[in-house]
């Protein structure tokens, strides 16, 4: 059977991603389908990265650091990054730049305001695809769609609120954004805060928790709120745009493909680094991947699983700050401060050598760690899962 219609269930930052990539050149489809639930676009978040290697999108960069700053309690350390500048890019820039791509091809169709109902296979091997507002079928399908959070149970999940304020006055070092800043204390996991300077007088203020528990932005508003006056100190300011999102870290097995035609990618199956919650230069690697296949007849492919060694740090880190919140401060600290920048920005955007895994392990106390290992290999015996 010759597979005539790609549908593309999503219309995020993935399936997006993977249209734009088509939209450049041939592909073997009679049509592309991208179906999404939304009725517009909006700016509703900002994806962040090192530029490292050939990213895909990076002319959308709104702003750029070469240099960034992590805080713990009374020591701070600012970290050079000129060759591999910090960069943000805004998912409204995104979306026009993709929603352009996507018109001028007569052979990709973006269908807004479709809630999907059902998908089934039908006798004919095609799949139907029922929303509220028609049916789609097609012979291949990419699922981008995030699963229901009741349906997994990641090691943490890392919520975050966040504001973009304009002040009146001068606030904020322009040049150097504060990356993890510890300086606020928690009792449900690990909180920080996080800002991005666009001007003297103007920036993005985040706050973020890594716990085992959802948070949800009323949750998270008391100490937004601490957050911004601390950093304003009654100075008059007005807030331009606010985001929430809540992201699961580690502990899922990724359903890379569910058969030969229908194919699991996105935040639940592989686009998001576990033991961060980097996911955009991850998701244009796939799409550069996943596009390059499908131009030479080969098909879809998901995303590609990280090396053993990756998942097993990954998972231990999150474990160990779990259990042991009150060391995530000085854990993440010391990592930045000892490791050197060009070694942590490798390692954190998955071009690591496997001298940077060694300087990460050996800049961590090795103490919760084999302790979180030990009781991991006691739990095999018992045949349970810590």
């Amino acid at each position: 059977m010759t597979p005539d219609i790609l549908l593309i269930l999503g219309g995020g930052c993935a399936g997006l991603s993977l249209a734009v990539r088509l939209a450049d050149g041939h592909f073997p489809y009679q049509k592309v389908i991208i179906i999404e639930k939304r009725d517009a676009y909006q700016n509703d978040r900002t994806w962040c990265f090192w530029k490292l290697g050939n990213t895909h999108l990076t002319h959308l960069a709104a702003f750029e650091w070469k240099a960034f700053r992590v805080a713990s309690n009374n020591a701070e350390a600012i970290l050079d990054c000129t060759e591999t500048p910090y960069q943000m890019i805004r998912s409204c820039d995104v979306y026009d730049y993709a929603l352009k791509k996507i018109k001028q091809s007569d052979r990709i169709e973006l269908h807004l305001g479709h809630s999907i109902n059902n998908i089934a296979k039908t006798s004919q091997g095609e799949w139907l695809i029922e929303t509220d507002r028609g049916s789609f079928s097609g012979s291949l399908v990419i699922d981008t769609r995030p699963d229901s959070f009741e349906d997994i149970k990641p090691i943490l999940w890392q919520s975050f609120y966040g504001q973009e304020i304009i002040s009146e006055t001068r606030l904020f070092e322009a040049s150097v954004p504060d990356l993890m800043n510890f300086l606020q204390k928690s009792d449900d996991g690990v909180a920080f805060s996080y800002i991005l300077p666009f001007s003297e007088t103007e920036a993005l203020l985040e706050t973020t928790v890594f716990g085992t528990e959802i948070l949800t932005a009323d949750d998270l508003a008391d100490r937004q709120f601490s957050l911004v006056n601390r950093i304003t100190n009654g100075r008059p300011y007005v807030v331009s745009r606010s985001e929430y999102g809540v992201l699961p870290m580690g502990g899922m097995s990724a359903d890379i493909m569910a058969s030969s035609s229908y194919f699991k990618v996105g935040l639940m199956a592989g686009s998001l680094r576990p033991s961060t919650g980097y996911a955009f230069q991850r998701i244009q690697r796939w799409a550069e991947s996943c596009s390059i296949s499908i131009k030479n007849g080969f098909g879809p492919i998901g995303h590609f699983p990280d090396p053993w060694p990756i998942r097993m740090m990954d998972d231990l880190f999150l474990k160990v700050l779990r259990d042991s919140p009150h060391l995530g401060a000085m854990m993440f600290y010391k990592i930045f401060k000892n490791v050197g920048p060009d070694k942590v920005i490798r390692f954190l955007s998955d071009h690591g050598k496997f001298s940077d895994c060694l300087s990460v392990i050996f800049a961590l106390p090795a103490k919760p760690f084999l302790q979180m290992l030990l009781k991991g290999m006691i739990g095999l015996v018992k045949g349970s899962r810590t």
